[in-house]
């Protein structure tokens, strides 16, 4: 295998492609950079470190190794791209997670997103860097039919990292608020509301400390719109919507590829043109470092998908865990083994 370390970058390699490339390849190349970022947030250094690698230098080939379809990969994926719809302004996501936000106390047209996920943060090794990203003075939000001052983010962060095992020192208001898997805001609040994301919505689960669930819409028996749901504030996304139909064809083009790149049964083949397209070029690129893949396929479907000014937004202000947001001359490697940008630090 031709070592990724003596190949040429690809943000060189796909310079031409980016100022050529089409707007019908943008959706889908921003969106299967969002399936490969979950994977890599699942994976682990010890299963890389079965495969001679550690996470920070996984390449496309060895992450396919590590990485089998679980029924838990699209959730993951669902998790990722709606945190980045959100903070690419995707109409479509951002209207109804307002709405949803509306409804617990936070009023915004402009959301946006940080990655939580708190025993994943602790673990990972990201949580300082998420204190920097929460603000000055951030606080958690309980829902606009609560009584009470809204809690301090910072005093109560390092207990939320600590996932159930910290639920007893946490104030019962908030016992719950470990389960969330992005925390909201206004784009220039730090007034945050939690939310869980499901790629089920029966699998949702309330609780004191959760106030919004953003879903998939389930047939007529859940329609897009927002719904109270065990406590929560419902944004359901329709199915028959832009976003939901390209992230399915984005995770089915990753695991298709992934599949190729490993010779495993393939359970998924493209169905979209740009998806055939995508799916031959990441096959094609399985010695390069995901982080690259990943960087090269953001900045493709940003180019397209915003303005020039937003994507300086996108490349430099976003979650300090999310490799694929920065080029890849700005990232450092933490301890833990991410990709972070310098600026973070």
């Amino acid at each position: 295998m031709q070592q990724a370390l003596y190949a040429p970058h690809l943000w060189q390699v796909d310079r031409v492609r980016l100022a050529v490339g089409g707007a019908a390849d943008a959706p889908i190349a921003a969106l299967t950079a969002s399936v490969l970022r979950a994977l890599l947030l699942a994976a682990s250094n010890r299963r890389a470190a079965g495969i001679g690698s550690d996470v920070a230098s996984l390449t496309l080939t060895q992450l396919a190794y590590i990485s089998p379809e679980t029924p838990g990969s699209f959730g993951l994926a669902f998790e990722v791209a709606v945190h980045e719809a959100i903070n690419a302004r995707q109409p479509e996501v951002c209207s109804l997670v307002s709405e949803a936000m509306a409804g617990s106390g936070v009023l915004t047209s402009r959301p946006r997103s940080l990655l939580f996920g708190a025993e994943r943060a602790a673990k990972l090794g990201y949580l300082e860097a998420l204190v920097q990203d929460l603000g000055e003075q951030p606080v958690l939000r309980i829902g606009a039919q609560r009584r009470g001052r809204p809690f301090s983010l910072s005093r109560w962060l390092p207990h939320l990292a600590q996932g159930w095992r910290g639920e007893a020192a946490l104030p019962s208001d908030i016992a719950k608020a470990w389960k969330a898997d992005l925390l909201l805001a206004d784009a220039e609040g730090s007034a945050f509301v939690t939310a869980t994301v499901k790629s089920n919505a029966l699998s949702l689960e309330g609780g004191p400390g959760l106030q919004l669930g953003i879903v998939p819409q389930i047939g007529s028996a859940w329609p897009p719109g927002v719904r109270t749901h065990k406590g929560l504030q419902v944004a359901i996304l329709p199915d028959d919507g832009q976003f939901l139909q390209l992230l399915d064809a984005a995770h089915q083009t990753v695991m298709f590829a992934l599949a190729k790149l490993t010779g495993r049964p393939l359970l998924h083949r493209p169905v979209l043109a740009a998806s055939k397209r995508l799916a031959e070029e990441l096959i094609r690129w399985g010695d390069y470092p995901v982080a690259e893949v990943v960087a090269t396929l953001t900045r493709r479907g940003q180019r397209d998908l915003v303005s020039e000014s937003m994507q300086d937004v996108l490349l430099s202000g976003v979650s300090a865990i999310e490799p694929g947001h920065v080029r890849v001359p700005d990232l450092i490697e933490l301890e833990s083994g991410l990709l972070v940008p310098k600026s973070a630090m």
